[in-house]
């Protein structure tokens, strides 16, 4: 019997809810993005006496790559075709958060991803 009135009370409820006006203007809340960085240099020599050691890594280990930080303004410029028209095209810290880890390579990322998002990085 209970479960009968939990189908009943679902579907009243269904009923109700679906009834009501909806607005015709979307009001963005709140976005929460999680990734990880782009490509980058390995962390160190994958084994002894390799023949490739920093020196082939342009901006050594740890580091983006080129096409790290290709990757990063793509994720930038996606993130400003979906979201901007909620965010101004200045930095403002009430609108745009950016976390970090306290890794050097960490660092870029955002600058990365800002530029293409065509925010100012002044107040970054």
């Amino acid at each position: 019997m209970s479960w009968k009135l939990s189908i009943l009370c679902t579907l009243t409820a269904i009923y109700l809810f679906g009834r009501c006006p909806s607005s015709t203007a979307r009001e963005l809340v709140f976005v929460q993005a999680i990734w990880r960085h782009g490509d980058r240099a390995p962390t160190s020599l994958p084994y002894p006496k390799d023949p490739y050691d920093e020196i082939v890594w342009p901006r050594g280990f740890k580091q983006l790559t080129n096409e790290g930080i290709r990757q990063m303004h793509e994720l930038g410029t996606y993130f400003r075709r979906r979201y901007g028209e909620f965010i101004s095209s200045h930095y403002d810290s009430n609108q745009v958060f950016l976390q970090l880890l306290h890794y050097c390579h960490e660092h870029f990322h955002p600058f990365c991803k800002c530029s293409s998002m065509k925010l100012s990085s002044e107040a970054i």
